[in-house]
């Protein structure tokens, strides 16, 4: 590795990033030490000729700055908004900033809300959240066809949290998606509850959506199933 200088810097930034990654150290303390490790580098560096401090000194200076990248390229966190973590019979009004492809049983779209009106009351917010329609795939098919990014819609749902991690190493699903932006999952369980109240599109997002569509039926015509679904992710 004493070769690869460069392999030695990239493994310890790496480090930095998991570092905040599981800790989440506050940009301010990140950045108090490291000025203070990068000063000492500087001194050791040009005054003091001890390589073994000097060393651990700049490697130190490499994984803050990996700590600090993460941090501040990191997403801004949502939390789920509601005490009760499910909500029936909410109509939700927003628009769609995003589809995932088409899956068997469901659709999948991401909605930026605007408003939601359930039995306590009308919130009017800005939230993202994900939700998901099932129905017959005749009807998931049409729907899908139907949608674009950047439509505005109406929804009736069910709104919930996502589940968190309850066991150790069990993945934390509401962390997940919590830095992705994304507060709440809904559940819509028929397409007619799914209402495009204006069909603005995002041109240039929705173009590249069109043409991921496109692909993914190519490979589901020239590969069998299983294939397919790797392929797709």
């Amino acid at each position: 590795m004493d070769k690869f200088p460069l392999i030695k810097f990239v493994i310890f930034f790496i480090c930095g990033i998991l570092l905040q990654f599981y800790f989440q150290i506050e940009k301010r303390v990140l950045l108090y030490l490291f000025l203070l490790s990068a000063s000492t580098s500087a001194i050791f560096l040009l005054y003091i000729k001890i390589n073994s401090i000097k060393n651990i000194s700049l490697l130190s200076s490499i994984i803050l700055i990996g700590s600090l990248f993460y941090s501040l390229n990191e997403k801004e966190k949502s939390v789920y908004p509601f005490k009760e973590p499910k909500i029936r019979n909410v109509f939700v009004y927003g628009k769609i900033y995003s589809i995932d492809l088409q899956k068997k049983d469901r659709i999948n779209f991401y909605l930026n809300t605007d408003s939601l009106n359930y039995e306590n009351g009308k919130l009017k917010t800005d939230l993202n959240i994900l939700v998901r329609v099932s129905d017959t795939k005749i009807k998931l098919d049409s729907l899908y066809e139907l949608l674009s990014i950047g439509n505005s819609i109406l929804i009736n749902a069910t709104i919930f949290k996502p589940r968190n991690q309850r066991n150790p190493g069990e993945f934390d699903y509401e962390k997940y998606l919590s830095s992705q932006n994304i507060s709440a999952l809904s559940n819509v369980y028929k397409t007619s509850d799914v209402i495009i109240t204006n069909n603005y599109k995002s041109v240039i997002a929705n173009e590249i959506f069109e043409l991921r569509k496109g692909i993914d039926k190519i490979i589901s015509k020239i590969h069998n199933k299983s294939t397919a679904s790797l392929l797709r992710g």
